[in-house]
């Protein structure tokens, strides 16, 4: 009895370890759960901080669209003032000519002047060329260091490169034609201060020619009058088509606002489900724990099964072959007795016979052979109660064997049970193991896209570097275009000075006439001169010669100028061919940007739908989690989902067809912003060239990030389903557990009943055989022995009392965490709808994001001691040996045979039960009354004479057990009541629980010991 208390007390205290266990775990899911608030208020402190960050580049890019309008603009200004100038100039009065000699004289100091300065603009040309220089250098400088640093981007900036040489090379042929005219103007310089002394001696010989180009040069003014007029005419067309296409780039740039402002909703949209994903990614961790405990849990039910299988096979065996033992014993007997009552019946034969042939005059007497015959028919009887003895055993073996048969086969379909159960969670297991892999490597690839996303963000920050620096390389283009208009101001300066050259000749020519009267009148006058006077003449002549050779040189260099002109009136008419073109190419812009209009209407015509259908579609689908959880079943679940995926799937790509066709209005529109000509004809095609390929560049990067962003919802969309997935799969192990529960319930209430009932029978067998084997001198003393024993078992039994209030106390504190656990599930709940509903409030337009699902948390209920432990893997049930005990009689035969030794033996023991979380079975025998063991054995003296031995039994689980053997001399006497008492609450016994389940009882043992010779 000790060893037994010490093991209920090992019991009670495993279960006080498992129940701290369990508060223990509840502690730990508390604080995971805090930690799970607090990174969850971070991630919505930092979506925040990046939504600002995002509204800050937003405005910055804002400023800068904002910037370039107005250098445009300024850029327009520039070319109008340009415009006039040119107007200006072409419509300046001719000077007046003066047709003196002292007008020459005038006209050749102003030559002399011009070409001074001339001069010192050729030194500030040189200076400013040399500075420009400088300028280039430090470009190229520039340019090798953004090389150096591009080394990583070379692929996408190889066109942007390509351009820049270009310019490049447009700069060093704009700067080599200016070195030219420089040298040109240098040469003529030269040759205007050599040929000076020859235009004297060709004024008489070109003065015809003079006049003829001057009627050319009239007419070839008239005719850049007419183009300039109508230069004019495409000037304010073009007026008033860019204040068309500023207003269009305003009602672009609302549009671009408001795409904006979209793309902003979505990222918010984004960050959402990130939320979302890592708290499925905390609920996935926590159904990976349980599922870990449901496996060490069915690996211990297992083993447990196992062994009890071991145990009962290994019991089976040894019962089939005490039963073949008491078969053959049985039959060996059954041959003894046959021989005896033959033997029996030839002696009472012969004593007939001796008696009716004995001469009553011998000197036998009657009261000897009545008292022989007398003892040979209570032998005779007593063999036959014995006969009847061992067919009682017989029957009862045979009823034990059934009962055994009907175990196994109970235990075999437990067995199976178990099994299917077991294979069961496995498959649950695998599936769990695969939805988890299937999860890290989604977390894997949402990582990979983050990384992604940053070097995007890098790539952009890198981009806008070099936009930077190719709008400053713009700037120095057109400070460097400025120049050079300035430059071709400066020549057409010197084209009206060359006019004015030309009168200048003219009236040299007329001087040179009035000078030939003159030399006429002077060679007349040569008789009447001297030497003296003719030396003076020949050195003015030589002069006048000297005069006309630099008014031809002059001449020539008009010729030059007008041609340069006739090129430019030309190009002129070129540029207008190509403002035709344009205002055809935006008419066509118009047109489309119109109809892309449309189309962008649609789209919000469809978004505006696809969001009722969203919403519609969350109602339909929380009406279908309602039915579920009513009905129990999955299929029309499965169906739904699949229609609601469909619809999805479909407005999920009338969304992206709207978003490819939105990205192809942006490109038009960028085309239209940078394909309008604004610099001169000699670089508008490098322009166009370098807009071009800025525009690739840009189409790629907006295609690549449209792909990136179709995958993430893509993505999303996996991971939501694969959310729905386990909260269906929680939900069903969860009525799982409940159903369980509620079968576990079912089976203990009979188990209690038929444990009372397994009580009494107990004690009444136990009561009977006592008094058959002991008598009423050792009743009383078992009787005080069964009383303490009692006393025990109260006192064991308040201490379960104990033990089961105190764990009724940890289950209210398990409840109250329970509680508290609830209401910060409630408050988190409050949290996010406080803010979607501040997200909601600060943008009405968004499109409602999808409804969070609650985090369903599987939290363990605790089970009363009186029940077995209940878990998610099954039941857990430890089968507890009621009781064994062992009956034995052995026939001992004297050498006398006039009596009969028998021996039996009596042993009961309670095994311990395996510890662990299993529920134990206790089982208290109530004192017998002295009427009940009177009743059963009413007027009957004992037969026996008892001699009692104390054995130690070491069973197979490893518990010893004392039994006490008696051992009795038994005299004839009539037990047949007794017997017969016995041998009906034997039957009771083993018939009675065979109606019942096998696996409602614990285990019970009866090992009856037959009699061997």
């Amino acid at each position: 009895m000790d060893h037994s208390d010490s093991e209920k007390l090992k019991r009670m205290e495993d279960q006080l370890t498992i129940a701290r266990n369990e508060n223990e775990n509840l502690k730990k899911f508390v604080s995971e759960i805090t930690e799970q608030h607090r990174i969850i208020s971070l991630d919505l402190k930092m979506t925040s901080n990046k939504v600002i960050t995002e509204r800050d580049q937003a405005l910055s890019s804002k400023k800068s669209a904002e910037d370039r309008l107005s250098w445009k603009e300024n850029e327009l200004a520039q070319l109008q003032t340009k415009y006039d100038q040119l107007i200006q100039q072409i419509n300046a009065p001719d000077s007046v000519v003066d047709t003196t000699v002292e007008g020459y004289k005038k006209d050749a100091q102003q030559l002399r002047n011009k070409n001074n300065y001339l001069e010192n603009q050729l030194k500030d040309l040189t200076a400013k060329l040399e500075a420009a220089e400088k300028k280039l250098g430090i470009r190229e400088k520039e340019l090798e260091n953004f090389t150096k640093v591009s080394g990583n981007l070379e692929n996408t900036l190889m066109e942007q490169s390509a351009s820049n040489a270009a310019e490049r090379r447009s700069l060093q042929s704009m700067l080599d034609l200016a070195n030219q005219q420089l040298d040109a103007s240098t040469a003529t310089i030269a040759q205007l201060r050599g040929e000076i002394f020859k235009l004297e001696q060709r004024l008489s010989e070109e003065s015809m020619k003079c006049e003829q180009l001057k009627v050319s040069a009239q007419k070839d003014i008239s005719e850049v009058e007419k183009k300039l007029n109508s230069v004019e005419a495409l000037r304010v067309n073009a007026e008033s088509s860019v204040s068309q296409l500023n207003t269009q780039i305003a009602e672009l740039m609302a549009l671009t606002k408001t795409q904006e402002e979209g793309q902003q909703k979505l990222k918010e949209h984004v960050s959402k489900l990130e939320d979302e994903i890592r708290n499925a990614q905390n609920k996935l961790l926590i159904a990976e724990n349980s599922r870990t405990q449901c496996e060490v849990q069915l690996e211990e039910a297992h083993k447990a099964s196992t062994t009890e299988i071991a145990k009962l096979r290994l019991d089976k065996k040894k019962l089939e072959d005490e039963l073949q033992e008491a078969q053959e014993l049985s039959k060996q007997q059954t041959q003894k007795v046959e021989v005896l009552n033959s033997q029996l019946m030839k002696l009472s034969e012969r004593v007939a016979f001796l008696e009716k042939t004995t001469d009553p005059e011998l000197g036998t007497s009657s009261g000897m052979e009545a008292s022989s015959a007398n003892a040979l028919y209570d032998v005779i009887k007593y063999l036959q109660m014995e006969h009847e003895k061992e067919a009682e055993r017989t029957m009862n073996a045979e009823l034990q064997w059934k009962r055994l048969q009907a175990q196994q086969a109970a235990v075999e379909e437990r067995s199976a049970k178990l099994q299917e159960e077991v294979n069961l969670l496995r498959s649950k297991a695998e599936e769990s193991m695969r939805a988890i892999t299937e999860k890290s490597e989604m977390v894997s690839r949402l990582a990979l896209l983050q990384g992604v996303q940053k070097e995007n963000v890098d790539l952009k920050g890198q981009l806008q570097k070099h936009s930077l620096a190719n709008d400053q390389l713009t700037k120095t283009m057109n400070e460097l275009k400025h120049r050079v208009a300035t430059l071709e101001a400066e020549k057409v300066g010197e084209k009206s000075k060359l006019q004015n050259a030309m009168t200048d000749v003219q009236n040299a020519r007329k001087e040179a006439e009035s000078w030939k009267g003159r030399h006429a009148q002077a060679m007349s006058a040569l008789g009447k001169c001297g030497p003296e006077r003719v030396l003076n003449l020949t050195s003015e002549v030589e002069n006048l010669k000297r005069k006309l050779q630099a008014m031809t040189n002059e001449r020539d260099t008009a010729k030059q100028e007008v041609t340069k002109l006739a090129e430019s009136a030309d190009a002129s008419a070129s540029s207008s061919g190509t403002i035709e073109s344009l205002k055809s190419q935006l008419q066509e812009t118009t047109k489309q940007r119109n109809d892309m209009h449309g189309k962008f209407e649609q789209a919000r015509t469809l978004a505006r739908q696809y969001r009722m259908k969203y919403q519609n579609l969350e109602k339909e689908h929380a009406e279908l989690k309602e039915q579920l959880a009513a009905k129990e079943t999955a299929a029309p679940a499965a169906a739904a989902d699949e229609s609601n995926k469909e619809e999805i799937n479909r407005l999920t790509q009338q969304l992206q067809t709207a978003q490819n066709e939105l990205e192809q209005y942006k490109q038009k529109i960028m085309a239209t912003r940078t394909g309008w000509p604004v610099e001169q004809p000699s670089t508008s095609t490098a322009a166009q060239n370098k807009a071009a390929a800025l525009l690739q560049t840009q189409i790629k990067q907006v295609e690549g990030l449209n792909q990136q962003n179709k995958e993430l919802t893509k993505k999303l969309e996996e991971l939501t389903n694969l959310l729905k997935e386990s909260q269906t799969k929680l939900n069903e192990s969860e009525a799982r557990v409940q159903k369980l529960q509620a079968e576990s319930d079912s089976k203990v209430r009979p188990y209690n009943a038929y444990k009372d009932e397994l009580k009494w029978i107990l004690f009444t067998v136990i009561s009977v055989y006592l008094n058959i084997k002991i008598g009423k001198p050792f009743a009383e003393e078992l009787h005080f022995r069964l009383n303490s024993i009692t006393s025990m078992a109260n006192k064991r039994e308040t201490e379960l009392a104990k033990l089961r209030d105190e764990l009724e106390v940890k289950k209210g504190e398990l409840e109250e965490s329970d509680n508290k656990v609830k209401t910060l599930e409630l408050e988190l709940k409050q949290c996010r709808t406080q803010l979607s509903e501040q997200e909601n409030a600060s943008r009405p337009s968004a499109v409602t994001a999808a409804t969070t699902t609650a985090p369903t948390d599987a939290t363990t209920k605790p089970v009363s001691p009186a029940k077995p432990l209940l878990q998610t893997g099954g039941l857990q049930t430890s089968a507890t040996r009621m009781f064994g005990s062992t009956l034995a009689a052995t026939i001992v035969d004297h050498a006398a045979g006039s009596s009969l030794a028998t021996s039996a033996s009596a042993s009961t023991g309670v095994p311990s039960a395996p510890v662990g979380a299993s529920a134990t079975t206790q089982f208290t025998f109530p004192t017998p009354s002295r009427s009940e063991t009177s009743m059963l054995v009413a007027g009957k003296t004992s037969p026996f004479v008892a001699t009692s031995k104390t054995e130690s039994v070491v069973q197979k689980s490893g518990t010893s057990v004392s039994t006490t053997s008696e051992q009795w001399v038994m005299h004839p006497g009539s037990v047949s009541l007794t017997l017969f008492a016995l041998w009906r609450k034997l039957n009771a016994f083993f018939v009675y629980p065979i109606r019942r389940p096998m696996t409602d009882c614990g285990r019970t043992e009866c090992d009856i010991e037959m009699p061997r010779d």
